[in-house]
């Protein structure tokens, strides 16, 4: 499995800290079946980076949502792999400050949130949302225990 961590926008975002993330979580799910059908293949993982502009018209092809979202997941189609963890970097940044997180911090808890996603979590219902969340909390309640820029 690769990991590619895309920076779309002229601001630093932690490329080799996401790559870790994505390895941890892929460790720690690792007899999940799509993780485990995706280790298989020579697949990738990505985390792509990009502005308010690309990220509200993605939410807007793609889930006919017409706001800039924080964070984006597509699932991989028929060829295998994961699939790809979109971050709209104004609003991660915007996040932060917002909860009193550090940029990383907040990158790490959206990627984490990205990767559920990928896994078929999701949070369309009250149960699903509590299920989802709570993993989403022991997560990176577990995994962002270092500091990481």
């Amino acid at each position: 499995m690769k990991f590619e961590v895309l920076n779309k926008v002229n601001a630093r975002v932690g490329i080799s800290q996401s790559e870790k993330l994505l390895q941890a979580l892929l460790k720690g799910f690792k007899t999940h079946n799509r993780v485990k059908r995706a280790l298989k293949d020579d697949s990738v993982v990505r985390v792509v980076f990009v502005g308010a502009r690309e990220a509200k018209k993605l939410n807007r092809q793609f889930r006919a949502k017409h706001y800039v979202p924080d964070v984006l997941s597509f699932e991989a189609g028929a060829g295998g792999g994961l699939g790809d963890i979109v971050l709209c970097y104004p609003r991660v940044k915007a996040d932060a400050l917002k909860h009193g997180l550090s940029f990383s911090k907040q990158r790490d808890y959206l990627i984490i949130h990205g990767f559920l996603h990928l896994l078929g979590y999701d949070h369309q219902n009250l149960k699903d949302e509590r299920r989802m969340m709570g993993i989403q909390d022991r997560l990176f309640e577990r995994l962002s225990f270092k500091k990481r820029s």
